[in-house]
């Protein structure tokens, strides 16, 4: 006798899924220390392209700039728009987990 197979939807997504756990902190808000962990986590002389500022200027004026950085960021966060003076920024995602690869299911 033969197994009768299926053939499956063309359309079917295949999806990674999380630990509860892990999915729920990846939604909580950032927070402003992990912002300035980020930040400070930049190479200190280099940038994606020229005429950017590197992340020695961001480390070396964080006590005039941080302030301002972090609650840009964080708006950016929170309202999910961007200004069009914003336009040409890079946006780079953080992991919120140590090793993604750990966890998915």
């Amino acid at each position: 006798m033969e197994e009768e197979t299926q053939e499956l939807p063309e359309d079917l997504e295949l999806r990674a899924t999380l630990h509860l756990g892990v999915g729920l902190d990846l939604i909580k808000p950032f927070t402003r220390k992990e912002v300035q962990k980020i930040v400070f986590s930049f190479a200190i002389n280099k940038t994606p392209e020229k005429d950017e500022l590197i992340g020695n200027f961001f480390k070396g004026y964080w006590v005039i700039v941080g302030k301002e950085v972090v609650k840009t960021i964080l708006t950016i966060f929170e309202s999910r728009i961007i200004t069009p003076s914003w336009e040409k920024a890079r946006v780079t995602l953080a992991p919120k987990v140590a090793n993604v690869d750990q966890a998915l299911i």
